[in-house]
């Protein structure tokens, strides 16, 4: 290895491979190592996004590999998985490949969660296999949609009276928005009131919200729902979940999309910040 190659370097924030290039060798200090300046990828989902960051690392690493190696390892060059991303899982019991998503990717496994067939919305499954493993694969165009958390949602009876009070009086203060909306931005003050951190409500709204200056009935019972299950959540501490919503990013609204959005909240939400219980 030398100054100016190109390498990848293993971020344990991330849990992925970053680009970068070698700027300097150290080899006269008691533990000989390298410098690389490398990409890290931004949390969010906007790719064009990061930061540049530099790392010290000792020869031999596991966490550095030349991009050379890379791309002669064909079992590498076919799986570059990223936590997030749609995949299919063959289940050996059910002799059917299944849709599933990337939860966790470290440098010799990656974690999935999937649904067999038959399975209801609230049961998902694991797996941890190797990137190369045959058992996994990236599905064919359109074949996730099927189990696109964005389909049709259905409230109980009391979201659905709680919801609507709430929704109607944010229509009342909506200047901009369509008929039957709600400016994004009166979403987002009520939201606030939830006490929940800032980086919780993010993944939240990304979960729920898809225009950038107004949200449908929809969308303001589905971010009503992913508040109560995540206030529920610290108020049982709810130890897994508190540490997925601390460290927020993909693996958040990975739970929040697949599991939360379709599954009926334990309590309504609160908004002190609003005064107190949701529809009040």
């Amino acid at each position: 290895i030398d100054v100016g190659d190109r390498v990848e370097v293993f971020s344990n924030s991330r849990q992925t491979w970053c680009a970068g290039q070698v700027t300097s060798l150290e080899f006269a200090a008691p533990q000989p190592h390298v410098v690389v300046s490398f990409w890290v990828p931004a949390a969010g989902p906007t790719a064009a996004t990061g930061e540049l960051a530099s790392k010290s690392i000792l020869l031999g690493s596991k966490d550095l590999r030349r991009l050379q190696d890379v791309k002669e390892d064909s079992a590498h060059a076919a799986t570059a998985w990223s936590v997030g991303d749609s995949v299919e899982v063959f289940s050996n019991s059910n002799k059917a490949w299944c849709p599933g998503q990337i939860t966790n990717v470290s440098r010799d496994k990656v974690k999935v969660v999937f649904q067999p067939p038959g399975a209801s919305t609230e049961d998902w499954f694991e797996k941890e296999l190797e990137p190369s493993c045959r058992a996994l694969r990236k599905p064919a165009p359109g074949a996730m949609d099927e189990s696109s958390p964005t389909a049709a949602l259905s409230w109980t009876s009391a979201e659905e009276t709680a919801y609507r009070a709430s929704f109607s009086k944010l229509i009342a203060l909506s200047t901009m928005a369509s008929p039957g909306a709600i400016d994004t931005d009166a979403l987002a003050g009520y939201l606030k009131g939830s006490g929940l951190p800032n980086k919780v409500l993010k993944e939240i709204w990304r979960a729920s919200v898809t225009d950038v200056s107004q949200a449908t009935f929809s969308e303001f019972a589905s971010s009503c729902r992913l508040v109560a299950h995540c206030q529920s959540a610290l108020q049982k501490r709810d130890v897994a979940t508190v540490e997925v919503m601390e460290q927020a990013g993909e693996q958040l609204r990975f739970l929040l999309k697949e599991k939360f959005l379709r599954l009926q909240p334990p309590c309504l939400p609160e908004f002190p910040g609003r005064g107190g219980h949701l529809g009040h």
